[in-house]
């Protein structure tokens, strides 16, 4: 889980592995005599203690073999060079340049401890993935938990079963991949169809807008002529009644009136013939008959 930083999960068949690990690395009679040792409790050696807290030489000995590069995990020998370098170690700046290294090494060191760790986490994780499927294998009716062995028919049996329970997972995966097939080309038809009766649509609407535009323009055309037809019979009439004006003669005056009209003879009637005491006038048209 360390190793991984928590990126792959750890399952119980890990668990033993690396707890056997860890168990078998550390508690073995040679580590455990050795930490008794180091801390001086057998045998019984306070000098182990004490020189842990003494003074040590200002000028530690260059008698180790040096290079031209060292290492993050040479940080000792790195510290052992920097005070042969520097005059005064007790200087701040030394101080600071020593811690500076310290810590760029001890940074160095963790990210390539974790680099490492990754990696094993990851080719676990591959490993994980290619570990093969268990076979259903059916335990006796008696089991009580201990070892089992299964003859070589029942693990014949055991792959064959397995192979017909895959080979039916891929016919009802392949079955489902079809009707989804067949779905998506359904609804693929079913656009298809919704955007042709749109299309329709819109053409008829088109035409149905044409329709009425050219409806319109032959209503306002038939207006136009209706206007210019009856702007031109009231043109003609009144052009009409302007000759008729022209052509008329001129009113006569009374006195050619009195000159001209000729004298209306007054017919006697008998007053007994008649119920009225008044002289009859007779209308013009029997006057010239008389």
């Amino acid at each position: 889980m360390e190793g991984c930083q928590g990126l792959c999960s750890i399952t119980k068949r890990d668990f033993f592995r690396l707890f056997w690990t860890a168990w078998d690395s550390s508690l073995k009679p040679t580590t455990i005599l050795s930490a008794f040792e180091a801390t001086g409790l057998a045998p019984f050696d306070p000098e182990r203690v004490l020189a842990c807290f003494r003074s040590r030489d200002n000028r530690p000995s260059s008698s180790d073999s040096t290079s031209s590069v060292l290492s993050a995990s040479d940080w000792r020998k790195i510290e052992r060079l920097l005070c042969q370098v520097v005059e005064d170690i007790y200087d701040s700046w030394a101080s600071k340049l020593s811690h500076t290294i310290h810590s760029i090494a001890a940074e160095k060191q963790i990210l390539q401890v974790e680099n490492e760790q990754l990696k094993e986490a990851l080719i676990n994780e591959r490993k994980r993935r290619q570990r093969g499927k268990l076979l259903l294998l059916e335990p006796a009716a008696e089991y009580n938990g201990g070892a089992v062995f299964w003859s070589p028919t029942k693990v014949a049996q055991a792959r064959q079963h397995q192979a017909d329970k895959d080979e039916e997972k891929k016919a009802i995966q392949a079955q489902k991949d079809a009707e989804s097939k067949r779905r998506e080309e359904a609804k693929a038809q079913k656009a298809a169809l919704l955007e042709e009766r749109r299309q329709l649509r819109a053409a008829a609407k088109l035409e149905r807008q044409w329709e009425r535009e050219q409806k319109a323009f032959e209503v306002q055309e038939t207006q136009q002529a209706r206007t210019i037809e009856k702007q031109l019979r009231d043109d003609i009439r009144l052009a009409k009644r302007g000759k008729k004006k022209s052509l008329k003669p001129p009113a006569a005056t009374p006195e050619a009136i009195k000159e001209v009209q000729p004298e209306i003879p007054v017919l006697e009637v008998d007053r007994a013939a008649t119920t009225r005491t008044c002289k009859i006038r007779l209308p013009s048209r029997f006057r010239q008959e008389i």
